[in-house]
This record gives C-alpha cells, sequence and structure tokens, in this order.
C-alpha cells in the first residue's frame, strides 16, 4: 500500500513539474506565406496552433505607370536606339521585358526603375514588361513605337501642321484605345512633315484652345489636319466631340460643353489652305437615349473647298473601339498612309476596304470631299 501511494505521489510531481515547465517556455509565432496564403502558427511548450488569413498585409506588384519610351537621337525615322524607362513598386519576384519577342531580363534598382537601351527595328516595335510577385501572380505593361523605313524617309517640300486629339478617360463610358490611337498616329504622321500637337484626355477649355492655336498655325502652313478619336454625338443635325471632364447633364448643354465639328471647318475654311478631317469619333453614343435628340453616330457634313472629312463609319453607324491597341479604323488607317505616293482618295479607300473586311460589314467609313489639290501622306 506504502508502495503504491509512493508511486501515484512520484507520477503526480512529475505532471506538475511538466505543466509548470509548458506555462513556463515563451511562445512565438511563426508565419508561412509561401503557399499564396499567410499560415500564422504560434508555437508553445512543444504545442502549437495553426491561424490561417489571407495576405492583407503583403500588398500586391503594380506598375503605377504604363511603360514609358523615351526617343533619343533624333527623330523616330531616323532613330538608332531608344531608351525604355519604368519603374515597378512591390517585390517583384521575376522581372522581364519582351521586345519585339525576345526576352530580356531586367534589374530595376532599390527603388524599382529601370533603363534599358535597344536598337530600333524598321517598322513597328512592341516593348512588354512582365512582372512577377511573390505569390505568382503576372503583371504587364505595353507601350509600342513605329520606326519608318530608311528607304520611306519622307520627301516632303510643303509645310505641314496638324491637332491630335485622344479622348479616354470619360467618367461615363470610358473607352479603352483612343490615347492610344493619338499617339501613334502623332508617332507616325511626324515623319510625314507634320509638326504635331497631341492633346490626350482633353478637356473642352483645352481642346478650345488648341483649334485657336491650330487656326493661327494652319495661316502659315500649306496643309491643316485634325485627328479625333473618343465620343462623338449628333444633335438636331450638328456633330460634337466629347470632351474628358464634361458635366453635361441636359441635352441642350452639348453645344456648350463640347466641341462642334463646325467650329473645326470654320477655322480651315477662313485659312483657305488645303485641309484633312479625321473623325474616329462614333464608338457609341455616351448619353445612350436619356436624350432624344441625340443620334448614334454622326451625321452627315458638308466640307468646306479644299477640304476632306473622314468619318470612321457611316452616317448614323457605331464604330467598334477594338479589343487591340487601336480601334479598326485607325489600325488600318495607320498601314494605309505608309504606302508611298498612295493619293489620299485611295488611301481612304484601302481603309474602307480593310475595316469593312475586319468587321464584316458592319462597319464602313466614309469620306466628303472638296479637295482642289493632290495629297499624299508619304513622298517618295
Amino acid at each position: 500500500m506504502k508502495n503504491m501511494l509512493r508511486i501515484c505521489f512520484m507520477v503526480l510531481a512529475a505532471y506538475f513539474v511538466c505543466l509548470g515547465n509548458l506555462f513556463s517556455q515563451e511562445c512565438r509565432a511563426v508565419t508561412d506565406c509561401s503557399t499564396g496564403r499567410c499560415i500564422a502558427t504560434t508555437v508553445c511548450g512543444g504545442g502549437s496552433q495553426a491561424q490561417i488569413s489571407e495576405p492583407s498585409r503583403f500588398q500586391p506588384l503594380t506598375i503605377p505607370a504604363p511603360l514609358e519610351v523615351r526617343l533619343t537621337n533624333g527623330s523616330p525615322n531616323l532613330l538608332g536606339r531608344v531608351d525604355l524607362i519604368g519603374r515597378i513598386s512591390g517585390t517583384p519576384k521575376v522581372a522581364d521585358i519582351r521586345i519585339n519577342g525576345t526576352t530580356l531580363e531586367v534589374a530595376p534598382d532599390s527603388r524599382g526603375s529601370f533603363v534599358i537601351m535597344r536598337a530600333l527595328k524598321e517598322g513597328l516595335n512592341e516593348f512588354e514588361l512582365v512582372v512577377t510577385d511573390e505569390f505568382g501572380r503576372n503583371y504587364s505593361s505595353k507601350t509600342s513605337v513605329y520606326r519608318t523605313p530608311n528607304s520611306l524617309v519622307n520627301a516632303v517640300t510643303e509645310k505641314r501642321v496638324a491637332l491630335v486629339i485622344g479622348n479616354s478617360a470619360y467618367k461615363d463610358q470610358p473607352l479603352s484605345n483612343p490615347v492610344n490611337d493619338a499617339d501613334d498616329f502623332s508617332r507616325l504622321i511626324s515623319t510625314m512633315g507634320f509638326s504635331v500637337k497631341n492633346l490626350r484626355n482633353a478637356n473642352i477649355a483645352t481642346m478650345r484652345s488648341a483649334l485657336r492655336e491650330f487656326g493661327d498655325d494652319l495661316k502659315n502652313n500649306d496643309t491643316g489636319l485634325v485627328f479625333f478619336a473618343g465620343h462623338g454625338v449628333e444633335v438636331r443635325g450638328r456633330n460634337y466631340l466629347i470632351p474628358v471632364g464634361h458635366e453635361i447633364k441636359r441635352e441642350d448643354e452639348i453645344p456648350d460643353q463640347s466641341l462642334d465639328v463646325g467650329a473645326i471647318l470654320e477655322k480651315i475654311e477662313t485659312s483657305k489652305k488645303t485641309a484633312i478631317v479625321i473623325l474616329d469619333a462614333c464608338r457609341n453614343n455616351p448619353f445612350g437615349s436619356n436624350f432624344r435628340s441625340t443620334g448614334s453616330g454622326l451625321t452627315r457634313m458638308d466640307s468646306p473647298a479644299g477640304t476632306l472629312i473622314a468619318f470612321s463609319t457611316s452616317p448614323g453607324k457605331i464604330a467598334a473601339d477594338g479589343g487591340g491597341r487601336n480601334s479598326p479604323y485607325t489600325k488600318h488607317l495607320l498601314k494605309a498612309i505608309l504606302s508611298p505616293n498612295m493619293p489620299i482618295e485611295q488611301v481612304f479607300k484601302e481603309v474602307r476596304r480593310e475595316v469593312s473586311m475586319e468587321t464584316k460589314g458592319l462597319q464602313i467609313p466614309w469620306e466628303n470631299t472638296s479637295l482642289l489639290a493632290d495629297f499624299v501622306f508619304l513622298k517618295r
């Protein structure tokens, strides 16, 4: 009996010793986020308790701005190299850049910035920055630049001026491609003798000021060109180009807060110079059916003497914004104007044929022209 009591006492004493050791040990937290989810484990005295949580404190990798392409050493048509300048925020696990299909590693500095020098090939050059974060998520940013083949360097002798506007960032009904369209068109025609003013996401005050400046410049040039990509509407027989940042709530506010295409034609008519107006502006009606008199697309317009007006689609019809970098209309326009010595009338006929084929006849561009002189974009 005494032996039995002695054994029980020893077992009970050992239990309390172990229990004391357990509570006296320091607990520690171990966090493992290698699987994309954070598993927080608390370890105390040989035991553990796990708690799974989403990685809220691990911010996803972001590219704060589109990949920037800075041109150096002259104009794009004579360019020998290009500087690619970018910045990455976050903690990328993998970062590389694809240049015309070739992948190069990127070595950002401590702030995530990098610079890569690369020779341009003739024609379209495409750049894509691709990064992967610690959870295996991919992010990318793309840009492109065009280099005119040396054999097609423009031999323009007349003085040319252009106003190019691309509006994408509308509060309601934003669009994907107008800024890309304006940027790509500006870059290309700048190699064809045009002095270009390129507006991106412009408000009404900026658009009107730029039009006034364009009208003044046109007096001292031989040819003027206006290109607009974005929302456009027809109200009571007049066409209006919609600015970014408008506060249009009623139909009767459209003329006051938008740019009347008629105002562009009046500037051109006053100058008595050759002029081209290109409107890729019928992507949809941003006001829907709220306004009774606004039509779908734009209406027909008469062109002043010496002017060509080009529309991305037929009167009253809608043009596609496009699923790629450019709208179907601008994409084919960029290709067509590269044809050396092609008369402008033939250029737009080519655009009409290609857009019609791509959209299976749903979008048919058209023009109204009263040109008095011959015009080609690219001269050889």
